[in-house]
């Protein structure tokens, strides 16, 4: 019998399974998760009956609280959000900031820094040709950029507001693209789905919130969750106050 993983899945090494309280860890994207649930019961029973009698703890009666508490972590509220529920709205607030953020404000400081200076000194030349004034001008753009992206990364946070009749999207106080304004009638369901990429060489899978409209766009509300279970709570969160029945997509995280 082999155990995949749920999120990337690939195979799971045999010492990262606990057959006793059906919880495994993957060694490629670190997810933690259930996977008895996935087994029938004639593979349960042999799973059981083949691991090594060391391996298996026997304390049954502290297995179902276990599994509980274990659940408990894994749908509640991510580390990285706030949550307000006055009874009629809930509100999710996200804080952007990384200490990345920082160094791209350094870095745009000294690179704008730089561009004052060359300006500084080439206006005041009479005969310096054109070329030398307009080339530049893509790197001013590139530096006012970059110095914007730190700003809203230090200052922004994204907010979830969720009523019963409307899902609203906002990044605030800066401006931000993926502002979004959702009534009921135009949600059909809402899931989660991994996200792969590469960063100095190295796969980083992380995970996004979409929304399914009626007319079969899908378009993306939270972005960059370091787990599944993050993207799971908030779906779950959404979908009970808005009363949307929840409807396995494929190719989504399982919730």
């Amino acid at each position: 019998m082999q155990i995949l993983c749920k999120q990337c899945r690939l195979p799971i090494a045999a010492e990262n399974v606990n057959i006793q309280s059906g919880i495994a860890k993957c060694s490629a994207c670190n997810a933690v998760f259930f996977f008895m649930d996935d087994l029938s019961h004639a593979q349960k029973m042999d799973s059981l009956a083949k691991a090594p009698s060391s391996f298996i703890k026997r304390e049954p009666e502290q297995s179902a609280s276990l599994r509980e508490e274990r659940m408990g972590k894994l749908l509640a509220i991510p580390d990285s959000f706030t949550l307000e529920d006055n009874g009629m709205e809930l509100r999710f607030s996200r804080r952007w900031f990384q200490f990345a953020h920082i160094f791209v404000l350094l870095f745009s400081l000294v690179w704008n820094s730089f561009l004052v200076f060359w300006y500084s000194i080439s206006l005041r030349m009479s005969n310096i040709p054109w070329i030398f004034q307009v080339f530049p001008l893509g790197h001013v753009a590139v530096g006012l950029g970059l110095f914007y992206y730190a700003l809203c990364g230090l200052l922004n946070r994204t907010q979830i507001l969720v009523t019963p009749q409307l899902l609203r999207i906002r990044h605030i106080p800066l401006f931000w693209f993926g502002n979004r304004r959702i009534s009921r009638d135009e949600l059909q369901q809402l899931f989660v789905m991994q996200v792969k990429t590469k960063s100095r060489g190295e796969k980083i899978y992380q995970f996004t919130l979409f929304a399914l409209l009626a007319d079969g766009k899908r378009v993306t509300l939270v972005k960059n969750l370091p787990y599944a279970a993050d993207g799971i709570f908030l779906e779950k969160k959404i979908e009970e106050r808005m009363g949307i029945i929840n409807r396995q997509v494929e190719g989504a995280a399982k919730s």
